[in-house]
């Protein structure tokens, strides 16, 4: 009988971070295996012939993730609302009326102020939330 066996691949601080299958004369994990599905998130090791998780890098890991999900987010919401400053600057550059130009531009700039006020308020909250998280 062939029996599928798990080849484990450690990092240089002793934490799984990937596996395989193989046949042959590798330790059998299998069983382990099925009590650890996180076992190649990175925070667990190989300790004396048993798969361990270290509850400390699993949260540093964990919280790690969120505050990357978390800055991925903000850059989405600032991403989608980027079109406020392009039309903005589009209209602007639209202006060629040299003797009006100074009143034609204030007005588009309040306009585009007072129709995007709350969206302008969220970007700059998002914008220094993303600094927080990245320690800035």
């Amino acid at each position: 009988m062939i029996i599928n066996r798990y080849k484990l691949e450690i990092n240089e601080d002793g934490y799984i971070i990937g596996f395989y299958t193989t046949l042959g004369d590798e330790f059998d994990y299998e069983g382990q295996m099925a009590n650890f599905p996180f076992a190649t998130r990175g925070w667990t090791k190989l300790v004396n012939g048993q798969l361990v998780e270290d509850l400390a890098k699993k949260a540093e890991i964990l919280e790690k993730e969120a505050t990357d999900l978390e800055i991925s987010d903000l850059e989405e919401k600032l991403n989608s609302t980027d079109y406020i400053i392009a039309r903005t600057f589009e209209d602007i550059m639209a202006l060629d009326n040299s003797v009006t130009f100074i009143v034609d531009f204030i007005k588009i700039i309040r306009q585009f102020r007072e129709k995007y006020k709350d969206a302008l308020a969220n970007r700059k909250t998002w914008r220094e939330r993303i600094e927080e998280l990245r320690g800035d």
